[in-house]
This record gives structure tokens, sequence and C-alpha cells, in this order.
């Protein structure tokens, strides 16, 4: 099973300092979210397939009609948060007023429920499993926000969270450690950087996979900050170019589908059940 996934945020919604949490600058920053975004769509419908797209809040209310272009095109819409920070920034009170926004906004643009959730920065932990419950009650049952390689006591196939007689269930994003790093095969800055034979290889071993992108990944012409910085240029623009063309290789290798679909499939009663 393959799960393909995007997160809509624009490229300044990074954990740079320099953007980070700076909410009134962002109005003034050159935006590539809509043209990119569009470009994913195209090629999901050249290619007849579903993902499951986790839109930041604050970029939601500046574009609705691309919400429900994307609902109408048989799209599920899940929640990234609404102004992309990490829930151990957040603490509970601003993370479920956060998440609420998020959601209603979401649910009002496209008359949907919303049921999918992702943290930013996949900062669902033993620090911040408090946000489960919350999740809960605001009427989320798939979250998608463990990286199980950061957490190495959680499993990286799917599994059922429990806390406090409530589930949540988890698709968790499978890495390997590589050279220090939690490499994320299959997704995002991970995926643009590795050779696509070495990558196709990890994921072929995987019955599980879910993947997951930002329109970013797909554009090399961002902001010159991030040119004149040679960390974030190489985090965030080698192998933009080809990004695109890989993702095509991708999808031609393996057959996705988006995450409402995969908690269809998935035997829950036989996944494991971890109890927070």
């Amino acid at each position: 099973m393959h799960i393909l996934t995007f997160d809509i945020e624009d490229w300044f919604h990074t954990f740079d300092k320099a953007y980070y949490g700076k909410v009134d600058e962002w109005e003034g920053l050159s935006t590539h979210v809509v043209g990119n975004t569009e470009r994913i769509l195209d090629f999901l419908s050249a290619h007849q397939l579903k993902a499951t797209f986790f839109w930041v809040g604050w970029e939601a209310e500046r574009h609705p009609a691309l919400v429900k272009k994307m609902a109408a095109n048989g799209h599920e819409i899940a929640a990234h948060s609404f102004y992309h920070r990490k829930i151990n920034d957040l603490g509970r009170e601003a993370f479920r007023k956060d998440t609420e926004k998020t959601i209603k906004l979401l649910e009002d643009i496209t008359g949907n429920k919303v049921y999918s959730f992702r943290a930013p920065g996949m900062t669902i932990s033993k620090n911040t499993f408090w946000a489960l419950e919350i999740l809960n009650v605001l009427g989320i049952k798939y979250d998608s926000s463990v990286v199980a390689v950061r957490n190495g006591w959680l499993p990286d196939t799917p599994f059922v969270f429990k806390q406090h007689g409530v589930s949540i269930k988890e698709l968790p994003v499978p890495a390997i450690p590589f050279m220090g790093m939690k490499f994320i095969f299959s997704s995002s800055g991970y995926f643009r950087i590795a050779p696509f034979g070495w990558a196709k290889q990890k994921m072929s071993r995987n019955d599980y996979m879910i993947s997951y992108f930002h329109p970013r990944d797909f554009d090399p012409d961002i902001h010159r900050y991030i040119s004149n910085n040679p960390y974030f240029k190489l985090r965030y623009r080698v192998g933009a170019n080809s990004c695109m063309k890989k993702l095509v290789n991708l999808t031609n290798a393996f057959d996705f589908i988006n995450i409402s679909e995969a908690v269809q499939k998935i035997d829950w009663d036989k996944m494991p059940v971890v109890s927070v």
C-alpha cells in the first residue's frame, strides 16, 4: 500500500527563524503556492490519481477556489494547522484553537467533514501526545504526524493510538537512519536529493509506504533568501528541477491511493495498539 499526500504551504512556511511564525511579514512576500499546486493537480489528473492535501489554514483562507477545485476533483482535504507552527511551540489551548480554526475553515469551503490531520514538523511525539485527545474532540479520525524512527518504540506501519478512552488511527511516515539523519526517503527534500533508483529500492522493501511533498519541492525558482543561504539552498532547492519527473517515475512504479482510501483497506483490528 502506497499513499500519496501533499502539504499545501508556501516556501516561507519553513522552520527557519527568518520566517517562522512571522505572520505579519508573510503578506509582503512573493507567493508561488498557487502555480505550483496547479501543476500538481494537472499531474494528478493526467495520471488519474487521487491524493490527500493537508492545507495550512492561512493559505486556504487566501485561496478558497483552489481548495474547492481539489475537493471537486475527488481529492481529500485535510488539516495542517493554521499558521504552520509546531505543536510543542503552541501548548494545549493554542493548539486547540489553531486546529479548530483550520478544520472549520476547510469544512466551510468544501462542505465536507475533515477527518485527517498532519502536524507541522511531524511533531506528535511523547511530549505532545496530549494533542491526540484534542484531535479526537475536533473530529479527527486519522493522523499522519509521526516519523517512527524519531520515536523508536512506535511502529513504522499503521497503528492505533489509545489515550484516555479515545483512539486515533495513525499512518506514520517511515524513515531510516542515514549518515546521522532521519532520512524520509519517500518524501519531500529527502526524495529530491536521493538517487531515484535507491529510493525506489527502499520503497519496494515495504508493504506500507506514505509519501508527502510540498509545492515548493517542484519549484527551483524560490526566494533569493534561500539562494543566499547554502544550507537552505541544499535543503529546499537541490533536485527541484527533476522532482516532478521523479514523481512521475515513482507513480509509474507503484500504485498510489489517498488516506481516505487507505484507511478503508487497512484491517485495523490487526494493527498494533499503542497506549499513551
